[in-house]
């Protein structure tokens, strides 16, 4: 059994192991590379670390496509050479056995991704898994022009702080028509990746979360995250509290699915939710159901902001801070103590 990350591009589905991602992000504003090979679509600052971002859709030969706000880069790492990847939606991170795996699958052309890249094919269910390989995708005819930009690209960095005019216009030529705010966004999702952190003990970061729940946003420590899931068929509970809404079973393990909206006082949901987060707290498993995973983000305690004051007295006791994350306040949850407060006659041992 294999975890893989799945995204969507060009709308096929896709899959890359784990192992391979270093992290992802909402594309933030690239800079264009005069005469680069098609599917390298700009460079992008990490941190101090400039590196090629290649379009999924053109690599795979399909006709380029406008840049949009709800586009989001894979950073790939494969052997030390870094790159990121363009693609329309990150989906899920799924497990897929090795016995799902074929080298060939029989179907109709109009159903599959027909193309080189593509390593290996999965059906699950409804899906057709695209299966690719970070080799394939670096290491093609331009590989070498990628491997030699690395080694140059510092240099370049250090002769030019800002953008110029005409770059900041390249790019935004190749997005789809945007609002004057949408550009801001692009420009501040750049600015705060290529902020350093070499100042910063990275052992000292904590890295965290984002999940919505009815278009709240809210954080938790991805060290209690095991893996995100779409909701399976759910046993339910008889007399069970409405927050737990059912058990199910995960690979041999049977885990609680818990509604967080009346501790954090939203709207229950009308329709079920469809997608999940397995936490683990001291030893035990549980399921949260969520409407999205949007990012995760690593914060300096200094990161933190106060709390708003519209945030009810109650949410205190369970909540350790909140941070701006792209204009909208995420409040981090301390993921024990508001368990706690879920089921006070089997509280999580301290």
């Amino acid at each position: 059994m294999e975890q893989y990350l799945t995204f969507s591009s060009h709308s096929n589905v896709f899959g890359i192991i784990s192992k391979y991602i270093r992290e992802v992000f909402p594309l933030p504003e690239l800079q264009p590379v005069v005469e680069a090979p098609g599917d390298v679509v700009g460079l992008l600052n990490l941190r101090g670390q400039l590196i090629p971002v290649l379009q999924l859709a053109k690599r795979l030969g399909f006709p380029a496509q406008k840049f949009k706000l709800s586009d989001s880069v894979i950073v790939m790492d494969w052997q030390g050479l870094v790159v990121g990847v363009l693609v329309d939606e990150v989906l899920d991170v799924i497990d897929v056995a090795a016995e799902a795996l074929l080298d060939q699958i029989e179907l109709d052309r109009e159903q599959y991704v027909s193309s080189a890249l593509i390593h290996q094919y999965a059906q699950l269910d409804e899906t057709l898994l695209n299966v690719l390989h970070p080799e394939s995708l670096i290491r093609q005819a331009d590989d070498v022009a990628v491997m030699a930009w690395e080694a140059d690209l510092q240099q370049a960095e250090n002769e030019s702080v800002e953008a110029d005019a005409s770059t900041i216009t390249s790019f935004y030529e190749q997005c789809v028509d945007l609002a004057e705010t949408e550009a801001k966004l692009f420009a501040k999702r750049a600015q705060d990746l290529k902020a350093s952190i070499e100042s910063t003990d990275i052992s000292e970061l904590q890295p965290i979360t984002i999940l919505v729940l009815e278009g709240d946003y809210f954080g938790v420590n991805l060290d209690n995250v095991r893996e995100f899931i779409h909701v399976p068929k759910l046993t339910k509970i008889p007399c069970s509290q409405p927050h737990i809404l059912g058990n199910f079973n995960l690979r041999g393990e049977i885990i609680t699915l818990l509604d967080l909206s009346e501790s954090l006082e939203l709207e229950t949901s009308p329709s079920p939710r469809k997608k999940a987060v397995i936490l683990e707290i001291d030893n035990q498993r549980i399921g949260v159901a969520v409407d999205e995973v949007h990012d995760v983000v690593y914060l300096a305690q200094e990161d933190y902001l106060e709390f708003p004051a519209t945030t009810p007295q109650a949410h205190l006791s369970f909540m350790t801070g909140a941070l701006d994350y792209q204009g909208q306040v995420v409040r981090v949850i301390n993921l024990k103590t508001l368990l706690e407060l879920y089921q006070p006659k089997h509280a999580i041992a301290a």
